[in-house]
């Protein structure tokens, strides 16, 4: 019977990128053993993900522009956006499994495995859909390129990487923050699928076009503009040009990493108050 309370497992492994290798690899061949749902799912991924584009190109077709912002521009935001989507998908997946974890019981054999109850929930699955999304990524951005005059320095291409794996943090700590309420609510699933929801139909855009009010939000409680805005708003030297401070644009990989590290903070907690569904 597991404890109402949890106490903590044994240590992880010394050596967790072994491990984290290991289950990965394990992972993946389980996969490319169906080769039809491998298919389907990296199409699928692909639609979802130009769908959800669709609204845009029809308004830049009519407009040329969006909020002072021209259609390669805008096009370079959406790129960055499904890019670090990818990479979140590759890290932070499986944290969406965790709701039916905890109601199944299956978190409790979890967290007395001598493993971090984190760790086991991010490597539980290896999801291909990932490589449809980053297909539509790179199509994107390398279109973006061609229509867009980007004076490609060293410090440029470096704040790029580090802002998608920024972007790709953000998105995992919000995430991995709806996650830590399946300890508390039935509804945390619901919670999960409306903030995806909700990134994928705002997050493509420049932020200017919306509200004061949404600003604010996706700019302080619902921090969505810190995944792609600001990174293309610093690539294409209009870091000035937006409602924050340029300082705060070339700042987004610091902030996304703090953000990230909260949401750490949170989600150790939340377990730590987690009460067995076993009794």
């Amino acid at each position: 019977m597991v404890d109402d309370v949890w106490t903590p497992a044994p240590p992880t492994p010394r050596n967790p990128l072994r491990l984290i290798s290991r289950l990965t690899r394990a992972n993946l061949r389980v996969r490319l053993r169906f080769r039809m749902d491998l298919l389907l799912s990296f199409l699928y991924a692909a639609l979802f993900q130009l769908s959800a584009l669709t609204f845009a190109v029809v308004v830049l077709q009519q407009f040329n522009s969006l909020g002072g912002w021209t259609a390669p521009e805008v096009m370079l935001v959406a790129a960055l956006r499904v890019l670090s989507h990818s990479v979140h998908l590759f890290l932070f997946k499986n944290l969406s499994r965790v709701p039916e974890m905890v109601r199944i019981g299956e978190f409790d054999v979890v967290l007395h495995r001598p493993v971090s109850p984190l760790l086991q929930v991010l490597l539980r699955e290896f999801h291909v859909s990932v490589f449809g999304d980053l297909a539509v990524a790179i199509v994107l951005f390398t279109t973006a390129l061609r229509l867009l005059d980007i004076q490609w320095t060293v410090p440029l291409l470096l704040f790029l990487v580090a802002a998608v794996i920024g972007a790709a943090l953000l998105e995992g700590a919000i995430q991995l923050v709806m996650a830590s309420f399946a300890f508390r609510t039935e509804a945390s699933d619901i919670l999960m699928t409306w903030t995806d929801n909700l990134i994928t139909a705002f997050a493509n855009y420049p932020i200017g076009i919306f509200p004061m009010l949404l600003r604010l939000g996706f700019m302080t409680v619902f921090p969505i503009a810190f995944i792609a805005f600001f990174p293309a708003s610093v690539i294409l030297g209009r870091a000035g040009d937006g409602p924050a401070p340029a300082f705060v644009a070339h700042a987004v990989p610091l902030i996304d990493l703090i953000a990230f590290a909260a949401a750490c903070w949170w989600w150790l907690h939340s377990v730590r108050g987690y009460q067995s569904k076993g009794g």
